[in-house]
């Protein structure tokens, strides 16, 4: 069986660390994700300031 989740990216919980830039605080969570066995599907981003969108997956345990 497979699990979805929508995700905006980077979270507000997460600390964007000194000179690092929304997509690169983005790619940081998104990557944290994958390690827990997401994987990105899609992306969308609305506007040039804000939160990524993600589509992710995985296959749930059973």
């Amino acid at each position: 069986m497979i699990e979805y989740w929508y995700i905006s990216l980077p979270t507000q919980a997460g600390k964007r660390l000194k000179g690092e830039s929304v997509e690169d605080h983005a790619n940081r969570e998104l990557n944290e994700l994958a390690d827990r066995g997401w994987e990105a599907l899609s992306a969308t981003r609305p506007s040039a300031i804000g939160a990524i969108g993600f589509l992710l997956r995985k296959l749930k345990n059973s």
